[in-house]
């Protein structure tokens, strides 16, 4: 989604208060997607909620399938 919208992780970081080292970790998997992190999400790429996190699960499930 963040590519999609044409976004950088540090322009998204910034978007949601976040640095762009903690967005991208949890981009990565290596912390859980909040319910305030996806709404601020769903909101900036105006996306359901729902559409964010599954696009999270997924992203994660790429993951750790790579890692595996």
């Amino acid at each position: 989604m963040r590519v999609h919208a044409a976004l950088n992780q540090s322009e998204v970081a910034e978007r949601v208060g976040l640095s762009q080292s903690a967005f991208s970790t949890i981009e990565q998997g290596g912390s859980p997607l909040s319910e305030a992190l996806c709404t601020s999400l769903a909101d900036l790429y105006g996306e359901p909620q729902e559409a964010v996190r599954d696009a999270w699960q997924r992203a994660n499930d790429t993951l750790k399938g790579s890692t595996q």
